[in-house]
């Protein structure tokens, strides 16, 4: 649980399980609610009224993962390598990236909030390979 107070309760649940194939799945879903006026707080919400919430999260999620991208080249691959998988591999990472963290509501519908930060949480396979695990992004609010 991220916040629980007499204000705002907010809190993701994982789950997952195996039904076959090379490996499990995970899962992950988020409750966030105002307990005062005692209505769901949507990612809008977070936003005061600014209606371009979700090209600012796409944007600076966007940024992120590519910058992950980039240190995860450095520390993998060498000049040694054979350059046509190394670029076939960064296209499809950047592909993920790109689907991942268009601004759209499903891309950044699962988050959490405390009062200083959003969390965004990233389904496996949003915006990586699943041997990246799971990944998420903390906002400033």
């Amino acid at each position: 649980m991220l916040q629980s107070n007499s204000s705002f309760i907010s809190v993701i649940v994982h789950y997952g399980g195996y039904s076959g194939g090379a490996h499990g799945y995970e899962n992950r879903v988020s409750f966030n609610y105002d307990i005062k006026n005692k209505t769901k707080v949507e990612l809008i919400d977070l936003f005061a009224g600014n209606s371009n919430y979700l090209q600012i999260l796409s944007d600076k999620s966007k940024i992120y993962f590519q910058d992950l991208l980039d240190s995860k080249i450095k520390e993998t691959f060498t000049e040694e390598d054979d350059n046509q998988a190394v670029q076939d591999y960064v296209s499809n990472y950047m592909t993920m990236i790109e689907n991942g963290t268009k601004p759209t509501k499903e891309n950044f519908s699962v988050f959490s909030f405390t009062k200083d930060n959003i969390i965004i949480y990233f389904g496996q396979y949003q915006v990586g390979p699943y041997s990246d695990g799971a990944h998420e992004l903390e906002i400033s609010r």
